[in-house]
């Protein structure tokens, strides 16, 4: 392989533009479902950025809820108690709006509503043994990638090391990137995430 060819290979569906956001509703129309959990941090609430997505979602007939607990770094206790929310409320799709670490409690939240057990017991490569709820990620910063990525990090408060869940069943469906969901982030955030 020279040095200008590479090959990139993702099954979500990136959906990428300013304005892109306001396709939220659509794209989750097109993946069905009635209830929807918004997973955030305070952060991206505080800003508004969640509401605009949430009403684009009740414009759809979705009931929607948020949790909006993320912190920096979630921990295998933070997975686990999403899980327990998204198992007991019995939601349909799952929309992270976030950094990274937003991004990827809301992929554990989408595979562990489907698949029984501790966090613990899916991680490493392979181990989550069926399909998530589906899920749409939007970035509010630039640098993560989580939105097209296989994996989702946790952290674990014993160790303090980091953790990863990777499976083919923790892609997103789809991102929808737009550049105006990063304007109004923190300039700190913003320098240190890209």
């Amino acid at each position: 392989m020279n040095g200008r060819k590479r090959t990139f290979q993702c099954p979500t569906k990136v959906v990428f533009g300013i304005g892109a956001v306001e396709e939220t509703g659509e794209e989750a129309k097109k993946l069905g479902g009635e209830k929807a959990l918004i997973v955030t941090s305070p952060t991206p609430v505080r800003l508004g950025l969640v509401w605009k997505v949430k009403n684009l979602l009740e414009k759809e007939q979705f009931i929607v809820e948020i949790f909006d607990k993320v912190e920096p770094e979630p921990t295998l206790e933070m997975a686990n108690t999403i899980s327990k929310v998204v198992r007991e409320k019995e939601y349909d799709l799952i929309v992270g709006i976030g950094g990274g670490s937003a991004l990827d409690l809301a992929k554990v939240a989408s595979i562990m509503a489907t698949n029984h057990g501790d966090v613990k017991d899916y991680l490493g490569v392979g181990r989550v043994g069926k399909p998530g709820l589906p899920k749409i990620l939007i970035p509010t910063t630039a640098g993560t990638g989580s939105e097209v990525t296989q994996g989702a990090v946790l952290t674990s408060k014993e160790t303090f090391e980091k953790i990863g869940i990777i499976s083919k069943y923790v892609w997103a469906d789809v991102a929808i990137v737009d550049p105006l969901m990063s304007m109004n982030m923190p300039p700190r955030l913003t320098a240190i995430t890209g």
